[in-house]
């Protein structure tokens, strides 16, 4: 089986460039042999790993500085870094040493981490561990809470939730034997366990888990979950992709489980079948992706499915390129809007750096190694770093590479803006202003109505182009009651925390364009869609470089908070391209 892994990654706008060939600019936040704020003085950073970050603009780096300590490096909202975490002699009864390389950072700024340490009670050393900031969630040897008569064998592949839950993999041993029980994967504080070796396999199989994969993913607030899972069954069909608990379907309604044909409704070329699975992620919509290889013809076998279609496969041109060879070792990511960013090698030996259908970067393109923002004609991206996570965040991509600067190959952390980045704002949480009467919904939605108490939520997909041939955007407006008008505004309201209206908050303001009106099916709606057609390019009058501020206002089925029966969603706002 393959096995990568990558975390999220986000920040602030970066300057675009005019070139045809290079619409972002790839700027370096970090580069071994910096000083970083928070260091002792005299201390640079000597080595890069992986990055990790939140949904609202945050960025995690785990360094090795040149005192030799572990630590990490970065912010909870934007790429103005510090040193967040070292290592400690003394810290909640023990003393840590080296970090692992697989990390997590929620939207609050918490880490999740995995070191190694020394419990100074009694002296036990090497122990294998998961934490929390300065909490230990599980060490070597002790037991486990949710599990009578069993203790932690090791902890390791630590992530978080934006909400901050923490989740990790640990193995299993007996207490009284000792014995290895095997794997399992626990969530949360109080360590509960999501699955473990020999739970029964999801139906419709009759065998039992024989490993937990060490690739897991919660969602932004831990709704969904999505693990490799191995069974019991031969080897030839004993993994599988499993969401909730349920083993996922291909288009075709395949179970996308090795050994399994994969269908042609999913973009199966007729007789192959899934075989390996590595990166793998799930958003709060329910949207899951996963990356890996059939067991076709070697040309066209490795893939990127996302919701039971195969979106991009080898020998599949994107950007130009043709796509040859695996995904690269940093693997790919896919943030909460659902878009997926990938390295992938393509014809030639030119690795390329992709978000979705779009090529970011590519070897021999020059970039911004100082960070201002501007590229510099010497500074030419030479490759991707292996074995360091890339990541993608609401408005960012960021990942591990080699820069050659004047002749002289660097190592630095790049970031490049998202095409046509949608970020949420104005949530009805009571992060901003409070709703009406206290109907707080949950974080990126709306207030609560009267018939969804978490609030209903807008999401953007699809690329905002200036022209019928780039404007795919599409706006969805989930958990509505009842006829909603989508519309845009030219600013936000109150700073971006709206103003009450109806049952909810008013977020998108200036000048107001009333795009159309959506009957929902099954609580959905979408614009462009059933009477209103027209693409949004069209009907909000926008051009490349415009920042536009969306809604969708709806009918509520009865009097909720106020007399008018009426709410909206959150507000999102999108940076329209070319």
């Amino acid at each position: 089986m393959i096995r990568h892994r990558a975390f999220l990654s986000s920040g602030a706008t970066l300057l675009l460039l005019t070139s045809t060939t290079q619409a972002q600019v790839a700027s370096a936040i970090l580069r071994v042999g910096d000083a970083p704020i928070g260091a002792a003085p005299g201390v640079m950073v000597t080595t890069l790993g992986g990055t990790s970050a939140n949904e609202v603009g945050g960025v995690v780096v785990r360094v090795t500085l040149s005192s030799t300590n572990h630590a990490f490096w970065g912010a909870a909202s934007s790429f103005s870094g510090v040193l967040i975490r070292e290592e400690e002699l003394v810290i909640s009864g023990y003393e840590q040493s080296a970090f692992e390389g697989f990390f997590g950072a929620s939207d609050l700024g918490n880490i999740s981490y995995s070191p190694t340490c020394k419990n100074l009670t009694t002296l036990v050393t090497g122990l294998d561990c998961a934490w929390v900031d300065a909490t230990p969630l599980a060490v070597e040897g002790d037991p486990i809470p949710t599990l009578p008569g069993m203790k932690y064998r090791f902890a390791s592949r630590p992530g978080i939730t934006a909400s901050g839950i923490p989740y990790w993999v640990s193995g299993i041993n007996d207490i009284a034997t000792n014995t290895n029980q095997g794997d399992g994967i626990f969530y949360g504080a109080g360590a509960t366990c999501l699955s473990k070796t020999g739970d029964p396999a999801p139906t419709p199989l009759t065998s039992f888990v024989s490993a937990t994969d060490f690739d897991v993913r919660f969602s932004k607030f831990g709704t969904y979950n999505i693990q490799g899972l191995s069974t019991t069954d031969v080897a030839t069909a004993n993994t599988h992709i499993v969401v909730n608990g349920a083993i996922a379907l291909d288009a075709g309604g395949n179970r996308v489980s090795e050994g399994t044909l994969v269908s042609i409704a999913a973009g199966g070329l007729g007789g192959e079948a899934w075989l390996n699975f590595g990166s793998l992620g799930v958003n709060e919509a329910g949207d899951w992706f996963a990356e890996g290889n059939t067991n076709g013809a070697a040309a066209t076998n490795s893939f990127i499915v996302k919701n039971g279609v195969i979106l991009y496969r080898e020998g599949q041109v994107v950007g130009g390129l043709t796509l040859f060879g695996t995904v690269a070792s940093a693997g790919a990511y896919m943030n909460d809007a659902g878009n997926i960013g990938y390295a992938w090698d393509t014809v030639g030996s030119i690795t390329g750096i992709f978000v979705d259908n779009t090529l970011l970067l590519k070897e021999g393109d020059t970039v911004d190694f100082d960070g201002d923002g501007i590229v510099e004609a010497t500074s030419i991206f030479k490759a991707q770093t292996v074995g360091l996570s890339l990541t993608v965040g609401n408005t960012h991509l960021s990942f591990g590479a080699i820069v050659t600067v004047a002749g002289v190959d660097r190592n630095c952390i790049l970031v490049i803006a998202l095409p046509n980045a949608a970020t949420s704002f104005c949530s009805g949480d009571g992060s901003g202003t409070v709703c009406p009467c206290a109907n707080g919904g949950l974080a990126g939605r709306g207030c609560a109505s009267s018939s969804f108490a978490n609030g209903a939520r807008l999401t953007a997909s699809g690329k905002a182009g200036a022209s019928a041939v780039t404007d795919t955007l599409t706006l969805t407006a989930s958990d509505v009651s009842g006829p909603g008008l989508f519309f845009q505004g030219t600013s936000q309201f109150a700073g971006g925390s709206g103003l009450t209206f109806g049952d909810g908050l008013l977020c998108a303001g200036g000048t107001i364009t009333r795009m159309g009106v959506v009957f929902p099916a099954s609580g959905s709606a979408t614009y462009p869609g059933g009477l209103t057609p027209n693409p949004i390019h069209i009907s909000g009058a926008t051009s490349s470089g415009d920042v536009r501020h969306y809604q969708c206002w709806y009918r509520d089925s009865s009097v909720f908070c106020a007399a008018e029966t009426y709410n909206l969603t959150q507000g999102v706002t999108v940076t329209w391209g070319p």
